[in-house]
């Protein structure tokens, strides 16, 4: 059974920040994008830092940072389909996660 990690929301931001600055990571037109090995690199080096920079994730794998990762992207997307396919007055409620991910679509520096 997973262990159950709490992922503040510093730590959120930081790894959205972490995978931003690295990207064959998210950029499908990156030529190193379909680079499996190179990204499982990029993850671990993300796993490191995030770990040296929150006590609470000094046991987190690079597993469970794809994972939370994966999950946030699959929530901001679809919740991204939903906001396009309503009327603009109904897309005030919004996931607070996704409000994180809409980070990453904004230049580096201005999170």
């Amino acid at each position: 059974m997973d262990k159950l990690i709490h992922w503040s929301h510093d730590a959120i931001i930081s790894l959205l920040e972490k995978v931003r600055e690295k990207e064959p990571l998210w950029n499908p037109v990156h030529p190193h994008y379909h680079k499996k090995s190179l990204k499982q690199v990029l993850y671990t080096e993300i796993c490191k830092e995030l770990q040296s920079e929150y006590p609470e994730l000094q046991d987190i794998t690079t597993a469970e940072v794809l994972k939370k990762f994966t999950y946030l992207r699959g929530n901001f997307q679809k919740h991204w389909r939903k906001i396009n396919c309503t009327p603009k007055r109904l897309t005030r409620t919004c996931n607070s996660q996704v409000g994180v991910f809409f980070g990453m679509l904004l230049p580096p520096g201005t999170l």
